[in-house]
């Protein structure tokens, strides 16, 4: 068993210019592959002095770069993945290996040096990043080096040292951030470095739905995390989400939460695709769920419920309890029919989560979604919801009576909600607005606020639809209102509502699903 010594470097973060790093991600494309290519390394800088990168769960990182000057050539990660236990693995363009270091033999850290001792000439190679015992293996499933010694700098030694490496050893690691210093190398390719990613996480503020549509992901670039909680027994979250690469797809909660969790994911019709229970590779209750059987790109659902409860069609469940530790196509009575439902049959606590995601993209593109941070109630009576079920479009609602008015001018609803943006120049902004009401007699006055002329702007106004019609689902272009953002980037919106002809039940009620801000920045 290998003594996990923590000897840290006192080294602070060396500094570099951005010209001569590489963030991994940069550009948005998402986490760095496990296997070649890799992911390509850009810029114009001559030199490539730092990669700065993340482990998400037992995750590895390949990247592509161009050693310069073998002499010199050095990556190293002491001093710079704080308590993370790191191994280095090189290897040409061919797969086959060139050298690897697990901990680092001049301090004997559990962080890890490479050298050019055993780099033969200036070329392209790849370069990997794993944690501990996350190791390299051949097509065979020969581990292309041995486990030790560790505190050595060694060429392929292992039963399959010979042989081009292709995958690696189940483990299951910790997240987080790490850096490699590098000495003579450089960018893998010449050109303008791309700009650093964003950390695209989606974040349940509302309970999510049950059902299709779930609850909508809304952002730019690639979705990596979602955050949510499973809040009673037999609660069960969905999301949509946009599966852009399905080869490189992957979403799991393995390291990321302390329950029995399942994660299933469904088609854009709410067909089974795939699910998981307990994750194949390891003992435990973690799931995990792959590209292996999603074919194309396109709208999924994914959805996440504790042990037990599970996603019914009208002849019953979609997927069989067992095989637990196997991720399966729909195989149970309902595999052939969408999901019209759960088992409500949950087992064991629930509580906060996180999804990591690979191949992934938020399910509407493009732009941020900015829910309201405030709510006031002007004029009305509460019925019933509030705040929360005004952030999203799901059919759960902030229901009002009408007030007291004591002049023709007052409305007898009247709301104001507010939030703050994170840009203050966004390139699109539009206005979301969805309610419906009791009667179709009722009229609502949608207004923006203009910060220097201190007044309500008119941007929308119409009757509600009531009965079984749909909601009214405004999206309003705002951008062109002068002043609609304020010097501290808040932005609000107000609604009224009035009755303009006969009601026949008193008192009417008007039912708010959302009002938010699509922003976009680019």
């Amino acid at each position: 068993m290998k003594i996990r010594l923590v000897l840290l470097l006192a080294l602070g973060a060396i500094s570099t210019s951005f010209g001569s790093t590489w963030i991994e991600g940069a550009g948005n494309i998402g986490d760095a592959p496990a296997v070649s290519p890799g992911q390509n390394t850009i810029g114009n800088s001559g030199s490539l002095s730092t990669i700065r990168g993340k482990f998400r769960f037992d995750d590895v990182d390949v990247f592509k770069i161009q050693i310069t000057n073998p002499a010199t050539f050095r990556a190293t990660t002491v001093g710079l993945a704080g308590t993370l236990d790191t191994q280095l693995f090189l290897f040409f363009e061919n797969g086959l290996g060139v050298t690897h270091n697990d901990d680092d033999p001049g301090t004997n850290s559990i962080q890890s040096t490479i050298t050019g001792q055993f780099v033969p000439s200036p070329g392209i190679y790849y370069l990997a990043i794993t944690q501990y015992n996350r190791d390299a293996k051949s097509a065979a499933d020969r581990f292309l080096w041995n486990n030790t010694p560790f505190n050595t700098e060694r060429q392929p030694d292992g039963p399959g040292a010979a042989e081009p490496w292709t995958n690696w050893s189940i483990e299951p690691l910790l997240d987080g951030d790490y850096e490699i210093s590098l000495t003579g190398a450089d960018f893998a390719e010449f050109g303008q470095t791309p700009p650093p990613p964003q950390e695209n996480i989606w974040v349940e503020s509302v309970d999510a739905a049950q059902l299709l549509p779930g609850q909508m992901t809304i952002g730019e670039g690639h979705l990596i995390r979602i955050d949510g909680n499973l809040i009673g027994i037999n609660d069960a979250d969905m999301f949509c989400i946009h599966i852009d690469n399905p080869a490189e797809f992957r979403a799991s909660t393995i390291g990321q939460i302390d329950f029995d969790s399942q994660l299933f994911l469904f088609d854009g019709q709410g067909f089974g695709v795939t699910s998981n229970d307990d994750d194949p590779g390891i003992s435990g209750s973690w799931s995990i769920i792959t590209s292996q059987f999603v074919t194309q790109p396109g709208d999924y659902y994914l959805a996440i419920a504790r042990k037990g409860q599970d996603p019914k069609g009208p002849s019953g469940e979609i997927w069989l309890d067992e095989p637990s530790a196997t991720e399966r196509q729909p195989d149970g009575p309902g595999a052939a029919e969408a999901i019209t439902g759960w088992s409500n049959q949950g087992a064991g606590r629930g509580g906060p989560y996180s999804i990591i995601l690979t191949g992934a993209k938020f399910c509407t593109q493009g732009s941020m979604l900015v829910t309201p941070t405030s709510y006031e109630l002007i004029r009305g009576t509460p019925v019933s919801g509030g705040l929360a079920e005004m952030a999203f479009s799901d059919n759960l609602y902030n229901v009002v009576a009408p007030g007291i008015t004591i002049s023709s001018s007052q409305d007898a609803v009247e709301a104001t909600f507010s939030a703050n943006l994170t840009v203050s120049n966004p390139a699109e902004l539009r206005l979301l607005a969805e309610s419906r009401g009791t009667s179709q007699s009722l009229r609502q006055i949608v207004e923006v606020f203009d910060w220097a002329a201190n007044a309500w702007v008119i941007v929308d106004s119409q009757q509600l639809p009531a009965g079984s019609n749909p909601d009214l689902a405004l999206n309003i272009d705002i951008l062109s209102i002068p002043n609609v953002i304020s010097p501290s980037r808040k932005v609000s919106a107000r609604i009224r509502v009035k009755a303009t002809g006969p009601v026949l039940s008193f008192p009417w009620r008007w039912s708010g699903d959302q009002v938010g801000w699509l922003v976009r920045t680019q």
